[in-house]
This record gives structure tokens, sequence and C-alpha cells, in this order.
């Protein structure tokens, strides 16, 4: 398992499931996102999701970081990550992270945060970002591809 910077917090890596989980010492899960590829070039999150208690600390940014690091290793021919977000909140940490979208999404019909019933919702914007072009081995020297356990 990787360590967080200034955490006491790791990665916990299941890349052939399609996740990277944050758990703490013992083990308890408190930050995850969900990926898949949806097509030769297309790599999709399909969830994240933070801990109440450990939102609004950067634990997000971190694990699309991490995911985003990893993304060409996992799937070499990626071209782009698309998802779907339910809060101009997530939108703006999918631009920290991958730069502007593809195609300018309206966020004026997006709430500030996650609505409560958020898996239900039908006020949605799917994105679509290009993905990190960055060699491997580049990635590699910074410390930012997981290590086999």
């Amino acid at each position: 398992m990787k360590r967080l910077p200034g955490r006491n917090l790791f990665f916990q890596p299941e890349l052939d499931n399609g996740n990277i989980a944050v758990v703490t010492p013992r083990g308890t899960p408190v930050g995850i996102v969900w990926f898949r590829p949806t097509g030769r070039y297309t790599v999709e999150i399909e969830h994240l999701e933070i801990n109440w208690a450990y939102q609004n600390t950067g634990l997000g940014e971190a694990l699309l970081r991490e995911f985003a690091a990893n993304l060409l290793t996992l799937y070499p021919e990626a071209r782009f990550v698309t998802g779907n977000a339910t809060s101009q909140g997530i939108v703006r940490l999918l631009r920290k992270v991958f730069g502007p979208e593809r195609d300018r999404a309206n966020l004026f019909e997006l709430p500030r945060r996650s609505p409560k019933d958020w898996i239900s919702t039908r006020n949605r914007v799917h994105l679509r970002f290009r993905a990190p072009r960055e060699s491997v081995a580049a990635w590699r020297l910074a410390g930012y591809l997981l290590e086999d356990e």
C-alpha cells in the first residue's frame, strides 16, 4: 500500500476490479473511486465517494490524481476520461485534476453540492476530459505509480 503524503491514510488499489480506496491504518475505507473502460479509448469514472468526516480535506483530489497516475498503465490506449457530475463542486474537482473538459458543460442547472439523493437525481451533466498523456516513466520517477504489494 502507498501512503498519502502527510497523512495517516493509505491507498488500497484493486486495479483489476476497477477501484482505488483510501483506508485508515486499520483498513477502514474513507474514500473510493470506481472506474471502468467504456470503449477502446474511453475510461469512465463511475463513482467517487468520500466519508463525510474527511470531506473538504483534499482526499477526493488525491484519489483522482492516483487514478490519473495509473490510467495509462491500466489502459494504454485511453484518450478520454468521462463521468457524470451531480454538483458544481464535482465539476470543479474534475477540472482541477484533468483540465478543461472537451465540451464545456452548462453548470447553471447543477446544485453547488451533491444532493442527498444523488444516485437517483436526473439533474446531472456528462463530462468528457482528455486523458493525461504524460509518459509512464515520468509518473514512475515522480513516485505516483502504485507499487506492487
